[in-house]
């Protein structure tokens, strides 16, 4: 069974208009060089979209990481503070955190 959409729809044979319509507005509108940065999918959980633009292409924030030692949304304790790791290598190096 597949589910799609918001709300949550059971993806059938007379629904996959519906489905090809939402990817086509994920593909205008869910990607870092779309023009309409108010428009509500490209809004949608920044974190997670921001996790897996990192995740795809790690030499962009530091060279030396092995995409096959990083682990994504890691709890992160730090003096207190409470969040969640976007990406945590090997060694606990933090390449990015957002702080909730």
């Amino acid at each position: 069974m597949v589910w799609f959409g918001r709300p949550s729809e059971v993806l059938t044979p007379g629904k996959w208009s519906k489905l090809e319509t939402l990817v086509r507005q994920l593909e205008t509108h869910r990607h870092p060089l779309a023009s309409d940065t108010k428009h509500r999918l490209y809004r949608a959980q920044p974190e997670r979209w921001l996790e897996t633009m990192v995740a795809a292409d790690l030499a962009r924030i530091e060279a030396r990481l092995n995409p096959k030692q990083i682990y994504t949304q890691v709890p992160a304790f730090s003096s207190g503070d409470r969040g969640i790791s976007i990406c945590l290598g090997p060694r606990g190096m933090d390449v990015l955190r957002c702080w909730s």
